[in-house]
């Protein structure tokens, strides 16, 4: 909970920073100040006077920043996220947040960019931190309330962070943002505007919209480095993930796994000597964090698709971590697959408001999910010992087959027709080379499931090299536009 007016006296390094912050942001919109005054001296200020509490309440600085309302939004949205990153906020916090949200994209919206100075980053954690808090509120209403309080709080606020009004703001924010393209001095609000559909797209993941999610962003060039998106390593990764994810949820495995793969070798490329020395402080850390999501997705996906190459350094990092559970799931093991989707897959949420006058509000969503890709991973991995078989054989009996596989013919015959559906399916795009004619009893492979060994590795050597020559380049580009050459 903030810190109220009356029981706290601002200390001066404070005042000079509120009043330097505001200056920079609101006056003299320099971006270099706005740019240390929030990423150094913002943490630095925390973490000597408020490293086990909140920051003041909003009307106890409003004199320092000459009551502009514009600002106290800005600065309250700061102090919510310091809360929301170190402590476990209260009913309160999360409505008065709300208003806050609302207040200040009203006034993003309406603003000229003589109004306001905002770095990239500062505005994308605006938006990621809008995303995330919807996404908390809505787990925290389904938490059994044991509080009357905070029961009839709920009630009196059903409104408070709902869906409707949430992608209401968001799209709200793109159209402004799309409004502004021809105006060269609309940066700030065009970005907004650029995030706000990143942290849609999210939000639509998370709700089980995977469709719905991977249009919102169909838009953004993945492998152009002038996206916006390059400007936010944390960003990169959360749009790449989410697609990533949301690929995989509707069955397209191929393409999650390259949208994952690529996931992890922008983070391994930041793990380089030197590299990770631009980051913000912690990035690095959370990065890592996130890098560990991917790969148990990975895991899946590479056992999933055999007949798909990987980069090398990819499965190396997914072997170095996960080569056992990947044994074990290839054995059928249900249990891994269900850990391993778990311990990496997004918080899935409802956004159905519960009826709080029920003692007990449950929420399935995520288990559901959870559920429903296990069951698809299943599926799949009896298919696996086949394929294994039919690299073999130019031609098999199908009651043979049958017995090599360990499984009845009707099955058999069931994860033959789903091969065969899948491959055919242009929405799931598949690259698998395994076909396959049945007559009568007999299978006669037509076209094998495995390149011959010689030529995969070429091909993986040839994509590895292309890919660190490209490194290279962008490496000298990015150093001679440093040195202005």
């Amino acid at each position: 909970m903030p810190i109220e007016e009356d029981v706290f006296s601002l200390p001066q390094r404070i005042r000079d920073f509120l009043f330097d912050i505001h200056e920079a942001t609101r006056t003299s919109l320099r971006a270099d100040d706005a740019n240390r005054l929030y990423e150094q001296e913002f943490k630095e200020i925390t973490d000597k006077f408020f490293p086990k509490s909140a920051w003041p309440d909003a009307k106890a600085i409003s004199e320092e920043v000459r009551h502009d309302a514009f600002f106290l939004h800005l600065y309250s949205e700061m102090a919510m996220r310091h809360l929301t990153t170190r402590y476990k906020p209260h009913l309160s916090d999360h409505l008065n947040s709300w208003e806050n949200y609302k207040n200040l994209f009203d006034a993003i919206i309406r603003s000229k960019d003589t109004d306001l100075m905002l770095t990239t980053p500062w505005i994308y954690d605006i938006m990621q931190e809008f995303a995330y808090q919807f996404q908390g509120f809505c787990q925290y209403r389904y938490i059994n309330h044991s509080n009357p309080e905070n029961l009839e709080t709920l009630r009196k606020n059903r409104e408070a962070w709902n869906l409707e009004e949430t992608r209401d703001i968001l799209n709200r924010l793109i159209e402004a943002g799309r409004s502004r393209q021809s105006d060269p001095l609309s940066t700030v609000v065009q970005q907004f505007g650029y995030f706000a559909r990143i942290e849609l797209a999210r939000v639509q993941c998370l709700l089980g919209d995977f469709s719905t999610s991977l249009a919102t962003v169909a838009d953004i060039k993945l492998n152009d480095r002038n996206e916006l998106f390059n400007r936010s390593p944390i960003c990169h990764f959360n749009l790449f993930y989410h697609i990533g994810v949301s690929q995989m949820m509707l069955g397209r495995f191929e393409d999650s796994l390259v949208t994952l793969s690529d996931c992890v070798l922008f983070v391994l490329g930041l793990s380089k000597p030197g590299a990770a020395g631009s980051l913000r402080p912690g990035v690095a850390s959370n990065l890592n964090r996130m890098m560990e999501k991917a790969l148990a997705l990975l895991a899946i996906l590479i056992t999933l698709t055999p007949f798909y190459r990987v980069e090398d350094q990819v499965r190396a990092a997914v072997d170095a971590k996960f080569a056992d559970k990947m044994r074990k799931l290839v054995a059928g093991d249900v249990a891994t697959a269900t850990e391993l989707f778990e311990s990496a897959c997004p918080k899935f949420i409802c956004s159905i408001i519960p009826d709080h006058s029920v003692p007990r509000a449950t929420n399935d969503v995520y288990e559901t999910q959870v559920r429903g890709m296990t069951d698809k991973i299943n599926k799949e991995i009896p298919f696996l010992k086949v394929r294994n078989f039919l690299s073999m054989y130019k031609s098999i009996e199908v009651t043979k087959l049958a017995e090599f596989s360990g499984v009845s013919e009707v099955t058999l015959r069931e994860l033959l027709d789903a091969h065969v559906a899948k491959v055919s399916n242009p929405t799931l795009r598949s690259t698998d080379e395994l076909r396959f004619t049945i007559n009568g009893d007999l299978l006669v492979v037509e076209r094998g499931p495995n390149k011959n060994d010689h030529t995969l590795q070429a091909e993986r050597f040839f994509l590895s090299n292309m890919r660190k020559q490209k490194e290279l380049i962008a490496g000298i580009n990015k150093t001679f536009t440093d040195l202005k050459l």
